[in-house]
């Protein structure tokens, strides 16, 4: 019993976890533990569906893939499901959120919430003030760059090569990653270390995103799961989601798990990609800096990261598909790849990741 009461004063969070299970891929019962992101009633069309080549169906297969929905010119082109998922079936996100979050800071600078994104987060989340976190720049934890190593990083492959750390997940009940995610970003901030010498260097850590949820939401004084809402996903006309919050707060999980269907993930790539509809979402400069249009072929050959997104190039001969893209990735098979160029959106919810350059090319057929 010592041993128990022993664990339980030290690691308050394992009981919590161990309630909770491990956040599920998708979800049937939003009542307890997840906030509302309203939404609005936009719908895709859907013209002339292409069945999927058979390379694509390859690719499907091999790792594990649920949906795919490809959207290009305003129209839905392609459209899979494996057995038991639909329209309706409510995905979990994982770390796809994280671009939305991203996002959410740049429309904060335009919106004059933050003066620059080299402003110390300090000077933004008074919480952070006297912690080595709030020495850092909006702009480092935005680019995964402040130097804060919170948690281990793997390694992961997506494009047929080795990439720099793409996601840290392990979920040890014991861990620093798991007192965030039941506790919350105060239990953690004081304990945060910035080492200088990994400062500037990318370091793929979720506490970056749950420090800019939190301080979007001091500059806002909202909840993010409402300023998400506002800002982005009911002016993309996507369907009311669920967004997973800490159990001992109530706050949404800034890092992980917004639940939605594929059409509602097409609907906001959309709206992002055509920077909003009736108005601007952005200023036209700061746009072009969140779809990397100042990023080049030789930066983007390896996969480049920014603004919690990631940047690559088409540039195999003989495809019909060429130039830069964007995306948004989580832990497992979540993807959503944005072609402005092509105007082309696509959407992919599986086991494990699909290559992303063979996903686009056979596409677009």
């Amino acid at each position: 019993m010592l041993a128990v009461a022993a664990v339980l004063f030290t690691s308050p969070q394992v009981p919590i976890l161990l309630s909770e299970g491990y956040p599920p891929a998708v979800l049937a019962d939003f009542a307890a533990g997840y906030m509302k992101v309203a939404g609005g009633d936009a719908r895709l069309e859907r013209g002339e569906i292409r069945p999927v080549t058979p390379r694509l169906a390859e690719l499907i297969a091999r790792s594990g893939g649920e949906a795919l929905l490809v959207v290009q010119k305003g129209n839905v082109t392609v459209e899979d499901f494996a057995p038991g998922y639909h329209r309706a079936t409510a995905f979990n996100s994982f770390s796809m959120v994280k671009s939305l979050v991203g996002a959410l800071v740049l429309k904060a600078l335009a919106e004059g919430k933050i003066a620059s994104l080299d402003q110390p987060l300090g000077e933004l989340l008074p919480a952070s003030a006297t912690s080595e976190a709030g020495q850092v720049t909006v702009r480092e934890l935005l680019d995964m760059t402040s130097g804060i190593d919170f948690e281990p990083s793997s390694m992961k492959q997506m494009s047929g090569f080795e990439e720099q750390p793409f996601e840290a997940w392990p979920y040890n009940p014991f861990g620093p990653l798991a007192r965030l995610h039941a506790l919350g970003i105060d239990a953690v901030l004081p304990g945060l270390r910035v080492s200088q010498s990994a400062r500037g260097k990318f370091l793929y850590q979720n506490v970056n995103t749950a420090l800019l949820g939190a301080m979007l939401e001091e500059r806002y004084q909202k909840p993010l799961a409402d300023l998400l809402s506002e800002k982005i996903w009911r002016p993309a006309g996507a369907a009311e989601a669920h967004w997973r919050s800490y159990p001992a707060s109530g706050k949404t999980t800034p890092y992980c798990c917004l639940f939605a269907g594929v059409d509602d993930w097409a609907l906001v790539a959309l709206y992002l990609m055509k920077n909003g509809s009736v108005a601007p979402f952005l200023p036209d400069e700061l746009w072009r800096y969140w779809i990397g249009a100042d990023i080049d072929a030789a930066g983007r050959a390896h996969g480049a990261y920014r603004s919690h997104m990631r940047y690559d190039i088409l540039d195999r001969a003989g495809e019909k598909l060429a130039g830069p893209f964007a995306y948004f990735v989580g832990q497992g098979g979540q993807m959503v790849l944005i072609k402005p160029d092509d105007d082309l959106v696509v959407v992919r919810f599986g086991e494990d990741l699909q290559l992303l350059h063979s996903t686009l090319y056979e596409a677009v057929k």
